[in-house]
């Protein structure tokens, strides 16, 4: 519940307080699995195995930061203690004991997510508004600063609302006050997988009906959707009478189908990075810097900006993480579904409707790439996994030194965390106005190594670079690895320049031909930037602001086209 009402979002790293959150609680709760009662269920095995994998990648050489490889590892071993910890409670406790505690968080968590989007919407209750998300667009996103996120959590709350009423734990009248509210929000948030959510959730209460002849779920079953539709037209009105906008989840069905385009680019891309790497994939971490190359290739105008996932977990895992990877995420859920043990009747509903939620989600985005939401993944797969091992006091001892060494990685990584925020977002850190530039650098020139954070310091620095030849072996490398983690803004191009200044014309060509098919709106930016430089070095840089010229030219008789 905490993780999901966290209201601080800022750069550099806009979830990392949420993320934070989650891990810290997820290793506290792990320490329940030291006993000596515990066992590992079999699912655990699969992030585990994964998490070898992104280390051999390293071992490898594969491109990218050493502290990429380290975090991706250090997600896995996560996700295989909280799958532990699902296993411990219903071995604890049983599965409809652990469901129904679990379910009162989530629904709690819901309803305050909930109240938040209304007070950040129609600026009510300001006394709130130091611990609300600030509004920023005409759909609502609670405290989690994004609507997807917002719609998936909500969803999972409205499962858990109805778990608790069918088994007569939560009083009529409060499911009764407290559904329209979670249907309410669920549509201002504009997430169109919001539909699916409800159409899964729907079905299964109508399929469990017939099992058990629970009048809750029969009506969550036929009202849910027709509920969800008068809504959308509630929001809209609401929203005129406050003088407001709003864009509903029925709205955003108006552009379904460029943005379906889109998802189908990023599968069709995805599965040709699998084809190219068929066996360990292109690397941890690499998509956002393959699909920048593949701007020429494919040549699509609307794939503009930086995209670091393929938007289906499948795919993403067969692109990062060949055969090796996928096969294991694939075969072990498989492998789990085989023996899975979720009981029987309404809490067997509230488990397999909550995993679906989470898997559509998935099949669309990337929630599992955060751990509030992987979390709660590994939580239920641990819970529903019906064969385990045990384990031995020397392995629980291993374990039991890996989550204090974890408990120590996170209290340095906040500390890094806040000084990097501070040294450069010092406005939203202390109040204080920012550094001088040679201060900056400088210190984050010493902050830079043997810290989880060296990718965002690193792009930090390389943004502050004088665009010139002075240490430029230096600043090519910085630059180099800075795009690669993340291809985006006038970095791109910045690159393109440091790459005519060592002479490879052809490279900084290239990289200017893929950075116009990701940023085009930086163009005219850059050939400013590139005029400047053409006037100490014409050799080097004519033939860029002739190349940005034609792109440019290109870009306007397209637009013209369309």
């Amino acid at each position: 519940m905490l993780p999901f009402l966290q209201w601080r979002h800022y750069y550099p790293v806009t979830d990392f307080y949420t993320e934070w959150v989650a891990g810290i609680l997820g290793l506290c709760a792990s320490l329940a699995c030291l006993g000596s009662q515990t066992r590992i269920p079999l699912v655990a095995f699969v992030p585990l195995a994964l998490s070898l994998v992104v280390g051999l990648q390293h071992v490898l050489g594969f491109p990218g930061y050493d502290s990429q490889f380290a975090m991706g590892m250090f997600y896995f071993v996560w996700a295989f203690l909280v799958a532990m910890l699902g296993r411990t409670l219903r071995q604890e406790f049983g599965l409809a004991e652990t469901a129904l505690v679990l379910s009162w968080f989530i629904y709690a968590g819901g309803m305050l997510d909930a109240a938040a989007a209304i007070v950040q919407h129609y600026h009510v209750a300001r006394f709130l508004s130091p611990v609300v998300t600030p509004d920023f667009a005409p759909t609502v996103y609670g405290n989690l600063s994004q609507q997807n996120h917002f719609s998936d959590y909500v969803s999972l709350s409205m499962v858990s609302l109805i778990h608790l009423a069918a088994t007569k734990r939560m009083p009529s009248l409060a499911a009764i006050l407290s559904a329209p509210l979670l249907l309410f929000v669920l549509a201002m948030s504009g997430s169109r997988s919001s539909w699916l959510y409800l159409a899964a959730i729907s079905l299964l209460a109508a399929a469990y009906f017939w099992k058990t002849r629970n009048r809750v779920l029969l009506v969550a079953a036929f009202m849910l959707i027709p509920c969800y539709f008068f809504m959308q037209w509630l929001a809209h009105f609401l929203s005129m009478e406050a003088g407001g906008l709003v864009m509903t989840s029925a709205d955003r069905m108006q552009s379904l189908g460029k943005d379906s385009g889109i998802r189908a680019y990023l599968w069709r891309e995805a599965w040709e990075m699998f084809l190219a790497h068929p066996f360990l994939g292109i690397g941890f971490g690499q998509y956002a810097w393959h699909h920048f190359m593949n701007g020429p290739v494919y040549m699509n105008p609307n794939i503009n900006g930086l995209y670091t996932h393929a938007h289906d977990i499948m795919l993403q895992f067969l692109a990062e993480t060949g055969l090796v990877g996928g096969g294991i995420f694939l075969f072990g859920l498989l492998f789990w579904m085989k023996r899975i043990s979720a009981g029987a009747g309404v809490h067997s509903w509230w488990f397999f409707s909550m995993l679906a939620v989470l898997a559509i989600h998935s099949l669309d985005e990337y929630p599992l790439w955060y751990a509030q939401f992987l979390g709660i993944f590994m939580l239920l797969l641990g819970m529903g996994d019906g064969r385990s091992v045990s384990f031995s006091f020397g392995a629980r001892a291993v374990i039991g030194v890996a989550v204090f060494s974890f408990f120590l990685l996170m209290a340095g990584l906040m500390r890094a965390y806040l000084d990097l925020e501070g040294l450069l977002y010092p406005r939203y850190h202390s109040g204080k106005p920012p550094l001088e530039p040679d201060v900056l650098y400088g210190k984050l020139y010493g902050f830079r190594k043997g810290t989880l954070l060296e990718p965002y310091v690193a792009f930090s620095m390389a943004e502050m670079f004088e665009p010139d030849r002075e240490n430029l072996p230096a600043k090519l490398e910085y630059t180099r690895k800075a795009v690669r983690f993340s291809p985006s803004g006038m970095m791109v191009y910045r690159y393109a320049a440091y790459l005519a200044m060592n002479g490879e014309s052809r490279a900084a060509a290239l990289q200017v031909e893929r950075s116009s098919w990701s940023d085009p709106d930086l163009l005219g930016e850059a050939r400013n930037l590139y005029s400047g430089l053409a006037a100490r070095m014409p050799r080097q840089f004519d033939p860029l602001v002739t190349e940005v010229d034609m792109k440019i030219k290109e870009r306007s008789i397209a637009f013209h086209h369309q």
